[in-house]
């Protein structure tokens, strides 16, 4: 599980190494439009993604509507930007005839083989089941689409994760059970749809809520998914070319003080430090409002002491995004609904 990620080539680390430390307090996601004050407000977790050049994308469900919107800030910038506008108006993700809705969180997502930022979602009107899924060609947004896979159509209750990098991959939660299934994009369509599970010994995957890639994915590297269990434990496994691995829980059973328990779902990314393990988890903490995270680490139980993101208190799932920015972007929402987001570039402890 802790190997090296090779994905982090000379030009990259370069590229990472350009940005500074930000070292900044919690910013709020919030901006002008046409002389026009607007703030994100949201009633669940919003989400993120980092295109080629470093503008952060944050997209959120407004509080009080099933519209979807999206704004995005240049890198090392506070400036936000509603994106692009539809029917719906500034910042609505939609078209000319359609407007995206939901009832849940929506995913974002990084195309690097398009260039392209990809957004999917659980969709608002009959069927309720369906994910949806859209992409921003620049100017605008594709019309959307249902999520059809070879072998069936997707069904789920709850948000659905979309990981991005060199393959765009989806998972989610069952419709009518705590199964966490799969699929990924061959370039025209969803490919067949499958539960995450293995076998020797026998296992399937099960959440009461949302799953997460991590992403970016980069070619060479196994996919890897880590979702909050049945109870409040969370949990990984990676998918090589031999199937998904056995399941692991993140946990540290020689320091039983150190707790990775959450209610919500957990985000991930990989670890900017090459002497250390190439995983880093964050999560709600389930006994308070913080958002602690974690590093795969070289210690007795192969991950770090939890610690806090400064600043951060919510009452949903946290969002993250890495490498692109050269900083870990973390975004959530806080109790009363506004969205606010920290970037910092070193682990601790």
């Amino acid at each position: 599980m802790r190997q090296s990620i090779g994905h982090l080539t000379i030009g990259l680390a370069l590229f990472l190494a350009s940005f500074a430390n930000q070292g900044q307090a919690a910013n709020q996601v919030k901006g002008t439009e046409g002389g026009t004050v607007w703030k994100a407000m949201t009633a669940t977790a919003p989400a993120v993604a980092i295109d080629q050049n470093g503008t952060r994308y944050v997209a959120w469900q407004k509080a009080g509507s099933n519209q979807i919107l999206v704004a995005t800030s240049p890198a090392n910038s506070n400036t936000w930007t509603l994106l692009g506008t539809s029917e719906g108006g500034a910042g609505v993700v939609g078209g000319t005839t359609w407007t995206a809705g939901t009832s849940a969180s929506p995913a974002l997502a990084f195309d690097s083989q398009t260039n392209q930022i990809w957004l999917a979602y659980k969709g608002q009107s009959t069927p309720t089941d369906r994910i949806w899924f859209s992409t921003w060609n620049g100017t605008s947004w594709t019309a959307q689409q249902a999520v059809s896979c070879s072998n069936g159509t997707p069904k789920t209750g709850t948000a659905p994760a979309l990981g991005g990098g060199d393959a765009m991959t989806l998972a989610w939660k069952g419709a009518s059970d705590s199964d966490i299934w799969n699929t990924s994009w061959d370039g025209s369509g969803w490919g067949p749809q499958s539960t995450v599970n293995g076998s020797h010994p026998s296992w399937t995957a099960g959440t009461s809520t949302t799953p997460a890639w991590i992403s970016p994915y980069f070619l060479g590297d196994p996919y890897v998914l880590f979702w909050k269990g049945t109870s409040t434990d969370i949990w990984m496994s990676e998918n090589n070319a031999g199937g998904w691995e056995l399941q692991t829980k993140v946990t540290c059973s020689t320091e039983p003080t150190w707790t990775y328990e959450t209610s919500f779902a957990p985000a991930v990314v990989y670890d900017n430090q090459p002497d250390q393990g190439a995983y880093v988890v964050f999560w709600t903490s389930s006994t308070s409002a913080s958002i602690l995270y974690s590093y795969e680490a070289e210690n007795s139980c192969g991950w770090s002491q939890p610690a806090t993101v400064p600043g951060a208190a919510t009452n949903a799932a946290p969002a993250v995004v890495f490498p692109l920015s050269g900083d870990y972007f973390v975004a959530w929402k806080k109790t009363n609904n506004t969205i606010w987001y920290y970037s910092f570039d070193t682990l601790k402890p």
